[in-house]
């Protein structure tokens, strides 16, 4: 299992402000602190489902009626589903 992000992902934490290493761990530790999003994976199962919250707010999964949590059959996918809605949300709110 690797946990250094790929290029196109280091690319697109760059476009928000990352300089630090590669790996997952520091650019979701690099989201917390710089915008308060806590995120985490969680295995239920034989699946993994990640999940982000900052401000006394779940941002995914949103929690609505007929939204399935984001089940991933391995834990690097769980890893990089997480990173892409990380960057979608901080796009989305224009922090």
């Amino acid at each position: 299992m690797s946990d250094v992000i790929t290029t196109k992902e280091l690319s697109a934490v760059r476009q928000l402000g990352y300089d630090d290493n590669v790996t997952y761990c520091k650019v979701f530790d690099w989201f917390r602190r710089r915008w308060g999003y806590v995120s985490w994976i969680e295995k239920t199962g034989s699946e993994y489902c990640y999940k982000i919250y900052a401000r006394g707010t779940y941002h995914r999964p949103k929690n609505t009626i007929g939204t399935r949590y984001p089940y991933c059959k391995g834990y690097e996918e769980a890893q990089k589903q997480l990173l892409e809605e990380l960057i979608v949300i901080i796009e989305e709110t224009g922090l």
